[in-house]
């Protein structure tokens, strides 16, 4: 394993999480999924539409774990990895979360 992911509610994420500190270290969901490059895979379509629709309403942020330069054991430095085509968020855009279903 050399990665983590929490996936945490908006609603969680959003008054807790100053905006800079979101905008370095998270990343939205539902830009995510809307890249195209996430896909739900060993479902039928509408299942899959329906998990996809529910993650949208969260945050990730994932935790790397550094290894050493065998890259077989790990130095226990934790670092922050950030989502492909993560794009930061302003003022405004923070602030919408998305409705819970």
């Amino acid at each position: 394993m050399s990665q983590v992911e929490f996936i945490v509610a908006k609603k969680l994420t959003r008054p807790t999480v100053a905006r800079a500190e979101w905008n370095k270290n998270w990343h939205d969901h539902a830009i995510e999924i809307g890249t195209g490059n996430v896909k739900v895979l060993d479902v039928p379509d509408d299942k899959a539409k329906q998990i996809a629709d529910l993650v949208a309403t969260t945050d990730g942020i994932i935790y790397s774990f550094e290894f050493d330069t065998t890259g077989k054991v790990p130095t226990g430095k934790i670092f922050h990895a950030q989502a492909v085509g993560h794009k930061p968020l302003s003022a405004e855009e923070y602030k919408k979360v998305a409705p819970m279903k």
